[in-house]
């Protein structure tokens, strides 16, 4: 906006709400936040292009932080926490998530076995009579679910039965070898031991 002066000066006045759109649509007037620049023009164009690079920056600022936020925060600390586990830790939260399968299979099971008197008892099919043909179909499909959370739960048993299997012959398998270095390393010692003193003790190599 230009607007000459009473003393003969040229003072360029800028509306700095302007440069939001979001503002300019509900004000259509300027709301009394102006900055007056005398003299050369290009100064307030100069200011101007750096308020709009400023507001360009602040979108993409955001988005960037509000990403490492949600995405990277998260997963680093999720990531260190895991690796501040010991393995017996690590174990122990394995089994409470197939505890906490169980438990989920366990309430299926529960809705499968007494759904029907839950219904019955609360009279859900005349109190919702849209879920009328939901009912129906669930007594009808009833054992096919059954079959779905045994297989479930058969499948889950096996995997934690595998799961532990895999742990204990790992173990095992760590014992075994620590027994073979500690007598191979006391074998080694006796033969070089032995060896170094062969004539003290006359034999024969």
């Amino acid at each position: 906006m230009y607007r000459p002066n009473a003393l003969n000066k040229d003072i360029y006045v800028y509306d700095v709400n302007s440069l939001y759109p979001f503002v300019m649509s509900k004000f259509k007037y300027p709301i009394k936040q102006i900055s007056q620049f005398e003299g050369d023009p290009t100064i307030l164009e100069n200011s101007v292009d750096k308020v709009h690079e400023a507001i360009k920056s602040i979108p993409s600022l955001n988005s960037n932080s509000n990403n490492k936020l949600i995405f990277d925060f998260n997963l680093d600390s999720f990531y260190s926490y895991l690796d501040s586990l010991t393995l017996a830790q690590e174990l122990a939260l394995i089994h409470i998530l197939f505890a906490i399968l169980y438990l989920l299979i366990a309430f299926e099971f529960f809705s499968i076995f007494f759904g029907n008197e839950i219904i019955n008892y609360f009279d859900l099919e005349n109190k919702y009579p849209k879920l009328k043909t939901f009912f129906k179909l669930r007594a009808t499909y009833q054992r096919y679910y059954l079959i779905w959370c045994l297989l479930k739960l058969f499948l889950l048993c096996f995997i934690l039965i595998i799961f532990n299997l895999f742990i204990y012959f790992f173990i095992i398998f760590n014992c075994v070898i620590f027994i073979f270095k500690i007598w191979t390393g006391y074998f080694t010692c006796l033969f070089f031991s032995l060896f170094l003193e062969k004539d003290k003790y006359k034999i024969p190599f």
